[in-house]
Formats: structure tokens, sequence, C-alpha cells
């Protein structure tokens, strides 16, 4: 060898303190010994040819390399030395691992931790702003056993993998990370206590993968704080999961996201596991297979869970074949408010498998939808599955294939009845989709179905009952439902209730259906509906007793198709009644096979005269008292009529009628009258006329007039007459509206007043309405009441000393009635011998109760006369029309 020439390099020069540096010897030559000085203190670090070292300390470092030729002797023939001044440059500080305490400051940044690490019980870590933590080692966790306080602080992993996370252990205490940013962790926060967790990014390489991965978990009944985070690309983002002791945290503000392309099972954005009520709100959950599962195990909580403002929504072109927004298990009670779901298979589904308790959610001002063109399999906006009690109001669904999907359990003792209200469910008439249904109800005794619209569903409203012993008996009202007017629909139908289903259906619009409205063994109440442009507007098979079809509107536009369509089907049906309905434009009224039908009071009218109103086979119909536009005259039967019944505006689809409609008063006279007590009209739409008035007075002394202000119905002003008779003597006393009269002699007058306009005529006779007396009393002042005892009320008042003329007047005796309601019909219970105290025992046990305290002047025997005839006397509402007798006041207990 002629010499040796010392050279090296490294694999950094400008590192963090507490990762490993390689040194690599460049020497020209064959040493046979290498001496390393790191740090330049005179101390050898290694004698390996490549070396590595760690740096614990920030600070610049001179690194010298000694390289020799030694033979075999001992003697060194050849010696070379580089010292690089300044060569390393180490920033941060070292944290070896164990026990820390103290604060980490911006100047010993970066904090490099090499092993884990514990805070101790009773001991604080502060880490103080723009610190950066960084992990070494994949084992490595923080341990907290006391108090973590940590403010925009950044923890990563500086070696290509992942470090174990964040632990709050059950003894740790005001631990509280803020605005800081945690990467790359495999469970990046592990919470067993209480602590607060805000303004953070928490997130990891999308193409990393641990088994269990989870954002953040919250254990045990721990009942923390996480407000405003970001949560990324974990599996799941936050999972809380509790025994049986409850958990309360706060969920606010979160946005929690996976990957959108990514190919994934059993991903949950929020995870609940079991005896847990959190407050959660302003959630914001993409792309995972549960947006949020909540599974309580129908445990007792202390209040109401409440998921409001949450938005899940996965992308509309992502694989997903078992999507789910918010998923609900077995929990008693809880509130889901103004929340927002898109791209789901299953929007919202709750479900519970424990058949003997009730789980009653409330569901409310939520949205639901897919994309219209979306190529996608069976879905459901929502889903019920077993006991379940919802209340589902002022909710959004679009373009799912089944609206709202509900599965009973046809439990027969209900705590509270589902109510779905205020609801729209849509689909788009255009989409390639799976023929579903708007609304589908099983197995359940009762449900309230109310002020919803339905639209574009081959079916829109479904119910079925698989118990053939117990009736469902659900009600609808005042619900739209509508197919799409250009879609091919000769299957379609818009309600179905099927057997032991007798729905109860009022107040509805049904249209653009091929069938409107199936019944099929029940004995469903069909009444006050109208079914417009439907092929057949009503198909009834195999009706049980009781079976009610009446009062509806029955209507083909005149732009509609109307060729071989039928208004009413009937198959199977014994003893079936349809009655006034109002049928527009149907060639057929009515088809039966098998089945006897009474068919009276309907209205039938069409553009063009009707020549086949019946089709049979098998079957017999009896029809009578119907006004049909038949092409031969008057059809066969009893009260049949052919005449024009003059609907209000049928431009319009206005078919009340006018009052000089021949339909009005046209119906069976022996049936039950109609709410006014006449004869019964025919059709759906019943004209109401009634003679009716009050006056200003009843109970006056000679020489006063009263007014009379007329108030009957159904009586046109200006085409109507009045004849008034103010004593009962046939002689007419006036003819104006609202006349007035002066009554001169003392006694009791009844009072007729007759109303006609055009053929309607109306009377009322009020016995004994007006009493003319030379004593009138005024009321009785300052009534008060007390509750004495348990059950007694005692009231007082001032005596009435004058009577309404001024005189001076000392009542013999003062009279107590008394009535369960404001108006209406008072029972009297007792009377006082001139004393202005009454107790009236046992009265305080009704819920409420209302009283009358009447002056009397006369002996006992006029006052038992009095009472011969007046034992109950009634109060009517000033508003209203008098046809009684009325006492001056009432007083009310509360």
């Amino acid at each position: 060898l002629e010499g040796l020439t010392a050279g090296f390099a490294s694999s950094s020069q400008d590192i963090d303190a507490g990762i490993p540096v390689q040194f690599t010897n460049s020497v020209l030559g064959n040493p046979s010994v290498y001496e390393w000085d790191f740090e330049d203190d005179g101390v050898i670090d290694s004698v390996e040819p490549n070396p590595s070292f760690t740096y614990r300390l920030m600070g610049s470092y001179s690194v010298r390399l000694k390289v020799q030729y030694i033979n075999s002797s001992g003697t060194v023939l050849h010696s070379d030395e580089l010292i690089l001044s300044e060569y390393i440059q180490v920033r941060g500080t070292n944290i070896p691992g164990g026990d820390q305490l103290g604060v980490w400051v911006l100047a010993g940044s970066p904090y490099n931790i090499t092993g884990t690490i514990t805070i101790p019980v009773n001991e604080m870590l502060t880490i103080n702003p723009n610190v950066q933590v960084n992990i070494v080692n994949s084992d490595t966790s923080i341990k907290v056993q006391g108090t973590l306080q940590v403010d925009t602080a950044d923890f990563r992993s500086i070696s290509r993998g992942s470090w174990k996370g964040i632990e709050i252990e059950e003894s740790a205490v005001n631990t509280s990370i803020q605005n800081s940013t945690i990467r790359d962790a495999e469970l990046p926060i592990w919470i067993k206590s209480n602590a607060t967790i805000q303004d953070c990014v928490i997130s990891k390489d999308s193409l990393m993968t641990y088994q269990n991965e989870v954002g953040i978990m919250i254990d045990g009944n721990a009942s923390p704080t996480l407000n405003t985070l970001d949560i990324r690309n974990y599996s799941t983002g936050v999972h809380v999961n509790s025994g049986t002791t409850q958990s309360t945290p706060t969920i606010s503000n979160i946005r929690v996201r996976n990957t959108s392309n990514s190919i994934r099972t059993d991903s949950y954005g929020i995870r609940l596991t079991g005896k847990i009520a959190p407050a959660l709100s302003n959630v914001e959950i993409s792309d995972f297979t549960i947006g949020l599962l909540y599974e309580g195990d129908n445990q007792v909580l202390a209040n109401t869970p409440t998921i409001s403002n949450i938005r899940v929504r996965n992308t509309s072109n992502s694989i997903r074949s078992n999507q789910t927004g918010i998923l609900i298990k077995n929990l008693k009670n809880v509130t889901v408010e103004q929340d927002s779901i898109s791209e789901c298979v299953i929007g919202v589904m709750i479900t519970n498998n424990q058949p003997q308790t009730a789980n009653t959610p409330t569901i409310s001002n939520i949205r639901v939808r897919n994309t219209s063109n979306s190529i996608r399999t069976e879905t459901t906006g929502i889903k019920i599955d077993g006991f379940i009690l919802p209340r589902i109001s002022d909710v959004d669904i679009d373009d799912f294939t089944n609206g709202i999907s509900m599965s009973g359990t046809n439990a027969n003792t209900y705590a509270s009845q589902p109510v779905i209200s205020n609801i729209r469910v849509r689909n788009t008439s255009n989409s390639i989709r799976i023929d579903g249904v708007g609304l589908l109800v099983q197995d359940y005794p009762r449900i309230s179905v109310f002020n919803d619209s339905i639209y574009g569903y081959a079916e829109a409203i479904k119910f079925i009952n698989t118990s053939p012993t117990l009736a469902n008996t659900p009600t609808i009202s005042n619900i739209r439902v509508r197919n799409t007017s250009n879609s091919i629909r000769n299957l379609g139908t818009g309600v179905y209730c099927g057997p032991n289903v007798n729905l109860d259906v009022k107040n509805s619009l049904i249209q653009d259906y091929a069938i409107g409205l199936h019944a099929m063994a029940n004995s469903a109440q069909i009444t006050s509906n109208r079914f417009v442009n439907n092929d057949s507007a009503v198909l009834i098979q195999s009706v049980l007793p009781g079976f009610n079809l009446s009062y509806n509107d029955l209507i083909l536009l005149p732009d509609f198709d109307n060729i071989n369509r039928i208004a009413i089907k009937a198959d199977n049906s014994v003893g079936l009644n349809i009655a006034n309905n109002t049928i527009i434009n149907y060639p057929g009224l009515l088809e039966a096979q098998s089945s006897s039908i009474n068919f009276f009071q309907n209205i039938c009218w069409a553009q063009q005269l009707i020549s086949a109103p019946f089709i049979t086979a098998n079957s017999v119909i009896n029809a009578s008292y119907n006004d049909i536009y038949y092409s031969n005259g008057i059809y066969a039967g009893m009260g049949n009529i052919n005449a024009d019944p003059l609907f209000t505006d049928p431009v319009a689809t206005d078919y009340t009628l006018q009052y000089t409609s021949p339909c009005i008063d046209a119906g069976n006279p022996n049936l039950s009258p109609d709410p006014d007590e006449s004869v019964p009209d025919l059709g759906a739409h019943i004209y109401l006329h009634k003679a009716a008035f009050i006056s200003d007075q009843r109970f006056v002394m000679p020489g006063t007039m009263i007014q009379f202000t007329n108030r009957s119905i159904g009586h046109p002003v200006a085409e109507s007459s009045y004849f008034w008779d103010f004593n009962n003597d046939g002689i007419i006393d006036s003819n104006q509206e609202n006349p007035t009269h002066i009554f001169d002699t003392l006694g009791r007058y009844s009072i007729t007043l007759k109303v006609t306009t055009a053929t309607l005529v109306d009377t009322l006779y009020l016995r004994d309405y007006i009493l003319v007396q030379s004593v009138t009393l005024p009321k009785p002042q300052n009534v008060q009441l007390s509750l004495t005892g348990n059950s007694d009320i005692r009231m007082s008042w001032s005596p009435v000393t004058q009577d309404i003329a001024g005189n001076a007047v000392t009542p013999n005796f003062y009279i107590v009635y008394s009535s369960p309601k404001p108006y209406g019909q008072y029972s009297y219970i007792g009377e006082t011998p001139g004393i202005t105290e009454f107790t009236h025992f046992e009265g305080a046990v009704k819920d409420q109760i209302f009283y009358v305290v009447i002056g009397f002047v006369g002996n006992s025997a006029k006052l038992r006369e009095f009472l011969s005839r007046r034992s109950t006397i009634e109060i009517i509402d000033p508003a209203a029309p008098h046809t009684g007798v009325i006492v001056p006041t009432a007083r009310k207990k509360k």
C-alpha cells in the first residue's frame, strides 16, 4: 500500500433528532481500522466501516473519520483523517419513551418520539402551539393517564408506515386537543374518559390499510366533546362503544370522509353501540357503507337522543350494493330531524328484533334522494322493520324504488299510534327503475297517513296484513297520489288494501292509474275522495260487511280517452252499497261479477249519453234514486231521474250543486237525513239548507226592541224570501231579512222563520223563545270558586239588588246549574233561599265543570213550577244560531 485517503458521506445532513443517519466511507486504500467521532467530542462512537448513528439533541455537529493500516506486528504503516466541520444539522428533541410531563415548546420542535410515552396520573404535559411531533417507530403510542393539553400541533409518522395513536385512559382528566393534525395513526384517538377534541384534522394515506381502523374510538361511559373535526380515509370515522352505563358524548360539526372510489365493506362514518344518548348535530358523512349506525339494544336512556343536521352522501357513480345512510337498531326512542341523505341504497333504516319492546322513533324534516338517471338495484328511501311505532313527518324522498317501506309485527297493543304526515315521495317518470311502491305498510293494526303526496309510482300506497285473525285499520286523509300522466300504466294501482285491512280513506286525490283504489276482502271505508283519470276508479273484490263507498268524485276529464272505461268494478261482493257518489264522463258506471249491489243516490253524468251504465255477470244491481244521463230516458228503478244536476262549475271540476239543482232532497226519504235534517241529496256533495237566526235579547221587559238576525244556510240572500211570525198567530209580521220587533205585552212568544229560495223551503219554529216579564234580573256579579276538602267546590257571589231597569229587588232564591262543557245543556244541581253561596259536593272530581247562577223572584210554589219546566237549560255560543233556551251567564271552574 502506498497510502490511505479518508472520505465519507451520509444519508442526510439535515435531520430530526432521534432519526438514525447512515454513514458510508469512501476511503481510498485498504484500512484495517476505522475510528468515527460523530459529535467531535474526542470519543470514538464507532469502529464499523459503514455505521449508523442517532443524534438525540439538536445542534450542529462536526464528523471525524480516522483510518489506519496496521500490519501484523502492530506497526501503523499508513494513516489519514478527515474532519468535516458542522457537517450534520440536527433539529428538534428526541423523546426516547417513558414518562413525560412539563411543556414541549416551539424552540425544541420537532419532538421525535422513538418509544411509547406515558403522561402519569396527576401530571400534565402541555404541547405549545406550532410544535411538530414526529413518531419514529410503528409500535409507538402516547398514553394519557393524567392530563394532555395540545394546541396547534402536528402529529405524524416520519417512517414509511404508521404509529399506534393517542390513548386517553380512564384516569385522565381535562385532556384537550385543539387545532391539531394527527396523521397515519392506526387508532388516532382512543378516548376512555371525558375529553375535548376540537378543530382537528385526523387522516391517513388512502393506500394504507389497518385492521379494524377507526379515526376516533370512545369506550365505556366516556362522554367527550368532539367538535369541528375532519376525519379522512378511515373505514370507521367515529365509534362510540358503551356498555350498560350511559354515555352522552357531544359530536358536532364533524366531517367524516372515505375515498369515493375505494372498494370497501363494513365501513361506518359514525358508529354508536350500547347505552348512548349523544348530542349529534351538523355532521357530514361521505362514501361509507353505512353513514351512521346506531345500535341501542333497547336500553332505557335518561333522555331521548337526537340526530339532527346530518348530511350523508355517497358519490352517485360509486360501486354500492348495500349502502345505507342512517341505520338504527333496537333503540327505544330517537329523534331524526333536519337531515339530508343522498345516493344510498337505503336512506334511513330502523329495525327492532325484540318483539316485546316497542320503538317509537320520530323522523322529521329530512330529505332522502337518489339521482333520477342512475341505473340501480332496488332502493328504499325509509325502511322500518319490527315492532316500531314511528312518527314520520315533513320528509322529502326522491327517486327510490320504494319510498317508504314499513313491516310491523301486528302487535295489538300500542303505546302510540304510528303517524306518517306531510311527506313527499317522488319518482321520475323517465328513470330506468324497478317497479316499486311509494308507501308500503305491512302488519300495522293502526296507522294514520295524512297530508302526503306520492308521485310517479306504479303502486303508490299498499297495505298488507298477513294475519288472518287480527284486522288492520289504517286511516288515510288529505293525501295526493298521482302517476305520471304519460307513463304506460295498464298495471298501476293508486291505493291497494288487501285482505283484513279495513282502510279508512277520505279527502284524498288519486289520479292517473289503471286502478285508482283496489280493495280486497275487507270492510274499507272510502268516502269524500276524488278519483281523476283512472281507467277504473275503484276495484272491489270479496268485500266484507260494512264496506262503504260513498261521497266520492269519480272523474274522467273531457280530454281523456274514455273508451271502455268503467268507474267501478266489483267481483264476488254480496250486499255491497254504493251511494252518494258523483261519476263524471265514464261510459260504464259499474261492472259486477258474482255480486249483489245496491247502487243509490249517485249522480252519473257525462258529455255523451250513457248507453250501458251497468255490466253484469251472475250479478244483481238494484239502482234507485240516481240521476243517470241514460240514453233511453230515465233508468228503471225507484226514484231515478235523468236531469241536468246543475253543477256549480263543471268546467273547473266543481261538482257541488247549485240551489236550483234537481238533485237536492231527491234521495230516498226513508234513509237517514242529511246533516241539515232534510231528505238526502244525490251525489257526493250535500247541499245544506236550513232556516236559522239569532237575536240580541231573549229576556226583556215590555216595550223592548229586539233585533233578529238571519243565519240561514243554503239560501242566497239575493234570491231568497223571508217570512217572520213573532207571536205564532199565523200572520206574517215581517219580510225583511234582519227585522226588529217590539213586544209590549207580558208573556212567552214563539218565533217562526220561513225562508224560500226557488223550490227550497225551510222553516224554523222555536217555542217560547222570547220571555217578556215585569222583572228581569241582571246576572250575579263577582262569582268566586274555591276548593273545599278534597273534591267539593264552594261558590259565592254578590247579591242582586236591582233589576235591569234599576228598581230595587231582592231575589227569593238563587238557582245553580252545571255542565262539563261551556256551551250546551246545563243541569239543575240545587238552589239557595236567597243566600249568595253554594257548595257543590264532589264537583271537583271532573276534569272541568262550568256553572250558571240565576236569581229568581217568586215564592216556593213558583220556583217548583219553574223547575218542573226548566230542570235543564241550554247555553248557546253567542255566535251560533239559537235553537233553545239561553240563560245570561256561565262561570267556569279551572
